[in-house]
C-alpha cells in the first residue's frame, strides 16, 4: 500500500517487530521519488521502542527513536520542491478538529540521528551542496510540554569545516534559543550563487563563529544575537590567483544584534591585510565586466 498512501515506492531489507516488548526495527529503508527510481530518502536502520502499557491509557509513547546512516535529498526548481506532493497529501483540507475528553496523547522521547548525509540541489542557479556526518540528539517531547531541546553537529560534505550547536524550541509560540560554534567551515558554496548574477568569478573563504541567539520563527527580524564571527582567507576575483578583493581575516565581536529593535552594537571589527584592485578599461571596468554594466546582472 506504499504508493496508495504516499504516492511513492518504499522498499526495505527486512522488518523485525516484537509486539510484547514494543520494539520494531527496519533495515535498509528506501523511499523513492515520485514516479522515479531515484531515492528521496534512505536509512541503513530505523529502530523504535514503544511503551506498550501506556497505550491502555490512550498514551502512545516512543521511548527511543534512532535513525542510523540516513541519506536525504532536497531538490528545488524555483518554488517547486521534490516533496511538495507529500505535503499536499497530508495537508488536511476542510477538516475540523474535534476535542474530546479522552484525547489521545503522543510522546516521542530520546530521538537520535547518527551519521547522516543530506543533499540540497537547486536546479535553476544551479547549486549542488551537501553536509555529512550529521548527528542530532534530542530528549524529545511530551504531549503536555511545549519545549524540546536538541544538539547537533555536521561537517562540510565537499570540503572542510565543522559546525556544532545546541538549542531549544517552543512549539506553542515558536520561540527558540540556540548556540552554534563553527570551525574553519568552507564557504565556497557561495561561489555557486555567483553564477546566477555574474559573468564569471571566484570566491573562497572559511568561517569561524561562536554565536548565541534567541528569537521567534514567526518573525525573521525577531532575533537577538551576540558572539564572534571571523572570516578567514577571503578571496574574490576573476579566477584563483587574480583577486579583485581579499583579506587575511575579518573579525566582528558582536555585543548585540537585534534588527527588530534596530540595535547593531559591535564591540570591535578588525580586518587584517585588506586588498582591493580596480582596473579601468577602454570600456567598463573589472567590476562591471563581472556584474554587467552598472550592475545590470544584479
Amino acid at each position: 500500500y506504499d504508493e496508495r498512501w504516499l504516492g511513492r515506492q518504499i522498499t526495505v531489507g527486512f522488518i523485525y517487530i516484537n509486539p510484547f516488548t514494543g520494539y520494531a526495527y527496519i533495515r535498509n529503508l528506501k523511499i523513492y521519488e515520485q514516479n522515479s527510481d531515484s531515492l528521496l530518502f534512505s536509512a541503513r536502520g530505523l529502530s523504535v521502542n514503544f511503551v506498550m502499557l501506556k497505550m491502555l491509557g490512550n498514551t502512545y509513547e516512543i521511548s527511543n527513536l534512532t535513525l542510523d546512516k540516513p541519506v536525504g535529498r532536497i531538490v528545488q526548481n524555483g518554488k517547486i520542491l521534490n516533496f511538495d506532493d507529500l505535503i499536499e497529501r497530508f495537508n488536511p483540507v476542510g477538516e475540523k478538529r474535534v476535542d474530546t475528553v479522552e484525547r489521545v496523547r503522543f510522546n516521542v522521547l530520546d530521538i537520535n540521528i547518527n551519521g547522516g548525509e543530506f543533499h540540497y540541489k537547486e536546479e535553476t542557479i544551479p547549486v549542488d551542496y551537501y553536509i555529512r556526518d550529521v548527528n542530532i540528539h534530542s530528549n524529545g517531547k511530551f504531549w503536555d510540554k511545549d519545549t524540546m531541546t536538541f544538539s547537533f553537529s555536521f561537517i562540510s560534505g565537499p570540503s572542510t569545516g565543522e559546525v556544532k550547536g545546541t538549542g531549544t524550541i517552543n512549539f506553542s509560540d515558536l520561540s527558540y534559543r540556540f548556540a552554534v560554534v563553527a570551525q574553519k567551515y568552507d564557504l565556497q558554496i557561495f561561489e555557486q550563487y555567483l553564477r546566477d548574477f555574474a559573468n564569471y568569478g571566484h570566491f573562497s573563504a572559511t568561517l569561524d563563529a561562536n554565536i548565541e541567539a534567541s528569537g521567534n520563527l514567526n518573525d525573521r527580524e525577531d532575533i537577538n544575537a551576540s558572539g564572534i564571527i571571523a572570516i578567514n582567507d577571503f578571496h574574490f576575483g576573476k579566477m584563483p590567483g587574480d583577486d579583485f578583493a581579499s583579506f587575511s581575516k575579518l573579525v566582528a565581536n558582536i555585543t548585540r544584534l537585534n534588527p527588530k529593535e534596530f540595535k547593531y552594537i559591535f564591540d570591535s571589527v578588525i580586518i587584517t591585510k585588506p586588498f582591493f584592485k580596480y582596473d579601468r578599461y577602454d570600456s567598463l571596468d573589472n567590476i562591471q565586466r563581472m556584474f554587467g554594466k552598472r550592475g545590470s546582472n544584479l
